[in-house]
């Protein structure tokens, strides 16, 4: 038997026996339910959650959450006497004693009314806050609104402030060291990488981002796709019913700014939401590199600058309505617009064999254009439930916000109660460069011109279907997904002595077309035994990729592959996943879990055209990569919501990594991508979460050891990888709010040479005005920490570079807010069965 079948047989069998092992022992099992709901408005408080506690110990015994009708009904409860906790975040607790629970008939605990636990003092409003970190099922959840030190900015300044992720100047997201990350925005996958990504997510303010959810081991449900698991992104939910919006109005130095507007309005059956933003910056950037053979034979030094120019418009909008009850139809759109501008010069100095060096400069003048859109279609029908689970509004059920809000899996939260939800939706990314490089000899004599136009296309679109049943105790979800993508990537480069000599150059112009073809289906199933909950699935997906390139290789360029490798491939993969978490109290859980990803070669990584837009170093894909596979094993405990230790294993088969040699004749860097024999990932996580007066926040590291073995090099790696980061809040007075977070990353190996260590650090400020003006202000990197340095060697040329990003910025951020703007209550996932009065922060 295949080994990626084994866990995937051991899956199902699991799944299929889950009901027996559920049969009652020797003690006689009965239920509790229970209806919880606002004290003032008697509106349901859907994902409130229910905890028994044994009446003599007061020790946890199991809990249930609420669905969308404020029902909690908890199966299984051993005869006894109990008692009751009832909560929802913003509300106080509530505590039932003397619950009788008999073997049979269910146990009513009636209708719970919670009081809020907002009190008013005069002018000023006091509301409970959430806790920071949630840990779900399969997620560690992070509520991010209202920092200060991302205040004013973007998603990516929110990604970097988060335990176990990091984000390069790039705006390149890695968990836990590994890039192969899958970044969706409420829970749909952003069908782009690289700088296509980055801009994306720069496009979205911080102030519209309410939580973050890290996945790294997602369930047979989710696209295997990105092996270092899911970072999902949930933007804000619209207003209460009626008319609200808000104005957003920025600027900083190096010249940036921002200006936004969002408006909804909810009223009967509808429900309409639309905003709009706009982004400026400038940035300089500068670097320094060195190439030398070790026999001494040449040595090449470049010192360069650059100045960037970005600007952007994002549009998005959504509405819904309500076909008829519990039935809706929403149609979900985004736009945006981006535009940038680089102007670099580069200075050369070549010494060969001793001599006299040889002086060149190298001047750049790129100019970039992109679009993006997504357009889809919604309907979820969501069906009573005889058992009294009734229909769950899950984390797909939301109003409005990007690409994805009320879809079959939006805002990512796991869903109970019997629904089914379709969706058909189309992406297009449009990408044009225009690039004109000029060199120089020594006084600034002309000797060549380069003109490079590139454009690049990316379509895709798909077809979901979702159907989520509970089975008794068994909670079913079986799905099916469609999905083809089309990438057209055209380059033409003109050369000659001047721009008036400029033809075609045919050893650089090229046109790369490729497309995917995916179908796949899940069956994924949950199931409580006591005090335990566990979940199990499996998803089999047939997939097909092809490319044509339709211009003839340059000479000698087939040296970085097999020239002779098919275009077409076909492959059919087993994807299971099993979740084991086990409740000792509120906050404090022993949860377990294994998934299989993958991660396919993208289009970038497969053009076998080299990229000689730099005389200095040459990008080249490699068409005979094969999708790399990765199993992943993690266990997490974590201690009334103070501490958490997860430990992970992470093997990946057939890695795909970034290769890096020197040619020793021409000195040029040469840049391309392999699949290694297999990559090994392990160690730990730990973050501690705590408030101490008005100050709170959390401190958390990552250790692990990476071991990549490589057939083609006897160069090897086993190296300690670790970074660390810390986060400050404190509350000044009511109102004012300070903030510090300080990141540093260690320095990490690769068969190719080494990653320098590197930190930043910023500091924010949050001032509330008045109750609808609000000022954030924020210094980026004060101490200028942000440097990156790189080190290859190949044995024969050993390579040096260093970058500064010149990230150091000071900014502001004023936002003024009308109408309803009061959010309505957050969902709260079940945390080992309640949440209790103790150490959430």
């Amino acid at each position: 038997m295949l080994p990626s079948v084994r866990p995937a047989l051991a899956a199902v069998l699991l799944l299929l026996a889950l009901p027996a092992l559920a049969q009652p022992g020797e003690r006689p099992a009965g239920s509790v339910v229970a209806t919880v709901v606002d004290a003032e408005t008697g509106a349901p408080l859907p994902q409130a959650t229910v905890a028994l506690y044994g009446a003599a110990d007061s020790s946890f015994v199991t809990g249930g959450a609420a669905d969308a009708d404020g029902r909690v009904t908890i199966d299984g409860v051993g005869a006894g006497r109990y008692q009751a906790r009832v909560s929802f975040i913003g509300y106080t607790t509530q505590r039932v004693d003397g619950v009788e629970v008999a073997a049979g008939a269910p146990t009513d605990l009636g209708e719970v009314r919670l009081a809020s636990g907002a009190e008013v003092l005069g002018e000023a409003e006091v509301t409970a806050r959430r806790d920071f970190v949630e840990q779900q099922a399969d997620r560690t959840v992070y509520n991010v609104q209202e920092q200060a030190v991302t205040a004013g900015g973007s998603a990516i300044e929110t990604l970097q402030t988060l335990p176990s992720l990091e984000v390069d100047t790039d705006g390149n997201v890695s968990l836990r060291g590994n890039q192969n990350v899958v970044i969706q925005i409420d829970g749909r996958p952003v069908p782009v990488r690289g700088a296509f990504l980055a801009a994306l997510l720069r496009q979205i303010p911080a102030d519209k981002v309410e939580r973050v959810e890290v996945i790294p081991n997602p369930s047979a449900k989710y696209e295997p796709d990105g092996m270092g698991g899911i970072v999902n992104i949930v933007l804000v939910e619209g207003t209460d019913r009626g008319l609200s919006g808000g104005l957003t109005l920025g600027g900083g130095t190096e010249l940036s700014g921002q200006a936004g507007a969002n408006l909804a309005y909810q009223k009967g059956k509808w429900d309409l939401s639309g905003q709009y933003g706009y982004r400026y910056n400038e940035r300089p950037t500068s670097f320094l590199g060195s190439v030398r053979a070790l026999d001494g034979s040449f040595a090449l030094l470049s010192d360069g600058a650059n100045e960037r120019d970005e600007s952007s418009h994002f549009f998005n909008g959504s509405a819904t309505y309500e076909l008829a009850d519990k039935t809706t139809l929403s149609a979900e759109g985004s736009f945006g617009l981006r535009s940038g501008g680089q102007d670099g010069r580069t200075l050369f100095e070549r010494t060969t064999n001793g001599g006299a060096p040889a002086l060149t400069t190298r001047e750049t003048d790129n100019d970039t254009d992109g679009l993006n859109g997504d357009l889809a279609l919604v309907f979820r029908r969501q069906f009573a439930d005889a058992a009294g689970g009734g229909a769950a509004e899950g984390g797909g059920g939301r109003r409005g916000g990007w690409g994805g809000r009320g879809g079959p899996r939006g805002g990512g939260g796991t869903q109970s109660g019997h629904e089914l939800a379709l969706e058909t939706r189309y992406t297009r990314f449009d990408n044009e460069d225009l690039g004109l490089f000029t060199d120089l000899v020594t006084g600034d004599v002309l000797t060549g011109v380069q003109s490079q136009t590139a454009d690049e296309t990316t379509d895709e679109a798909s077809f979901q279907a979702d159907y989520t049943r509970p089975v008794g105790a068994l909670k079913l979800e079986v799905g099916a997904k469609a999905n083809a993508e089309w990438v057209a990537s055209d380059s033409d480069v003109q050369s000659g002595d001047d721009m008036g000599s400029l033809v075609p150059d045919l050893d650089q112009t090229n046109a790369f077309d490729y497309d995917r073809q995916i179908l796949a289906g899940y069956v994924q199933g949950a199931h409580p035994l006591g005090p335990v909950q566990v979940q199990v699935g499996l998803r089999a997906e047939v997939a097909r990729r092809n490319f044509d390139l339709r211009t003839p290789l340059p000479p000698g360029a087939s040296t970085f592959f097999d020239p002779d490798a098919p275009t077409d491939q076909t492959y059919t993969s087993l994807f299971p996943s099993a979740f084991v978490t086990y409740a000792l109290a509120p906050g404090t859980l022993v949860k377990g879990a294994y998934s299989r990803r993958v991660e396919r070669p993208r289009t970038f990584f497969l053009n076998p055209f080299p990229d000689l837009s730099d005389t200095t170093s040459v990008r080249v894909g490699n068409p005979t990569l094969r999708p790399e596979y990765t199993d992943s094993y993690e266990l997490t405990l974590q201690y009334k919501f103070f501490a958490t230790l997860t430990p992970f294993l992470r093997h990946t088969t057939d890695a795909i990594t970034r290769r890096a040699r020197v040619d020793p004749e021409t000195g040029r860097s040469v840049f391309t991508v392999s699949n290694l024999d297999s990559q090994t990932n392990y160690g730990a996580d730990l973050t501690l979460f705590g408030q101490l007066g008005p100050v709170r926040g959390f401190v958390s590291g990552s250790l692990y050891q990476a071991v990549l073995t490589d057939p083609t090099s006897t160069r090897n790696v086993d190296a300690l990888a670790y970074n660390a980061r810390t986060s400050l809040q404190v509350k000044v007075r009511e109102g004012t709010d300070l903030q510090a977070f300080v990141f540093y990353n260690g320095p990490q190996q690769s068969v190719d040479g080494e990653r320098k260590g590197f930190a930043f650090s910023t500091l924010g400020l949050n001032q509330r005005i008045t109750e609808q003006l609000s000022l954030a202000a924020r210094v980026n990197d004060p101490f200028g920490l942000a440097k990156f340095e790189f080190v290859t060697d190949d044995g024969a040329v050993i390579r040096d570079s260093s970058f500064d990003p010149s990230i150091r910025q000071a900014s502001f951020t004023l936002t003024y807010t009308f109408g309803s703007n009061q959010q309505r209550p957050q969902q709260q996932q079940p945390q080992g069965g309640g949440l209790d009065d103790g150490f959430g922060i």
